[in-house]
Formats: structure tokens, C-alpha cells, sequence
């Protein structure tokens, strides 16, 4: 798992808000069997970069990845909450998040879409959110 993937799910394990609705339940692009619900998945679904004669597409570089964050629950009211908490959190982040030496600074978090679903094969609801992320290429 890349630096800030492991950065943005210890901040999110060490808010508050979002322990008291998952505990510590939040994973990397995959939710691990027989995992206790309900938990949080986050994926990068892309990473768009601004290259021009001034940038190299190298370390340094602006950089705006666009992350999933998966809200998985038993029930509508529970992946709803978990997705106001993950918002309450990452919409408008700046600054460093992580913990130890896997840390990342967040120029800007801005929240794109939501949208709630229910997954009918796997008799779950979930509440998708997305993410732009601007911070500077490690």
C-alpha cells in the first residue's frame, strides 16, 4: 500500500467521530473476509497530473488523486452517519494526516459526489463518497 493510502486510514482511525460508528474497521481497497460490519473502504479510483513546462511529472509536483471511501453497514442509517462522519473529517482537510513516520500533507480535501446504495449480492448497504485530493508528489 503507497504512503498516503496508509497515511489517510491512520487519520481516520484516530478520529473520534469515526471510531465511535466503525471502531478501528477501516481498510485499503478491500474489506478482509468474515470482517465485522460496519467498516469503511477507501480506494484511489484515479490520479490526474498537471504536467506542464515548469513540472516534470516528478517528486514535488501537484498532484489531484481522487479517492473512494466506502461506508459498508447492515442498515441505510448506519452507512448515511458514517458518510456525514467521513465528511465532517475529510471535506476541507488541510494539513498533515497519518501517524509515526507515514505522514502526508493535504494541500486541500474537497468532496465530490456521494451516493447511497444498496448491493443487493452482498445484502449490504453502501454510501460511496469521493474525494479530490491535492497534495504534492512523493
Amino acid at each position: 500500500m503507497a504512503e498516503f493510502e496508509e497515511s489517510i486510514l491512520a487519520h481516520l482511525k484516530a478520529q473520534s467521530g469515526i471510531t465511535a460508528l466503525v471502531s478501528t474497521r477501516v481498510y485499503g481497497m478491500l474489506i478482509p473476509q468474515n470482517a465485522t460490519l460496519p467498516c469503511i473502504v477507501v480506494t484511489k479510483i484515479s490520479t490526474p497530473r498537471i504536467v506542464t513546462h515548469q513540472t516534470s511529472g516528478a517528486t514535488g509536483d501537484l498532484i489531484s488523486p481522487r479517492y473512494q471511501f466506502d461506508a459498508w453497514a447492515e442498515t441505510h442509517s448506519s452507512a448515511k452517519a458514517i458518510t456525514e462522519a467521513l465528511r465532517g473529517v475529510m471535506n476541507g482537510k488541510t494539513g498533515t494526516v497519518g501517524s509515526g513516520g507515514t505522514t502526508t500533507t493535504i494541500r486541500a480535501a474537497i468532496a465530490n459526489e456521494e451516493a447511497p446504495t444498496w448491493e443487493a449480492e452482498a445484502e449490504l448497504y453502501r454510501s460511496r463518497s469521493e474525494y479530490i485530493i491535492w497534495m504534492e508528489e512523493a
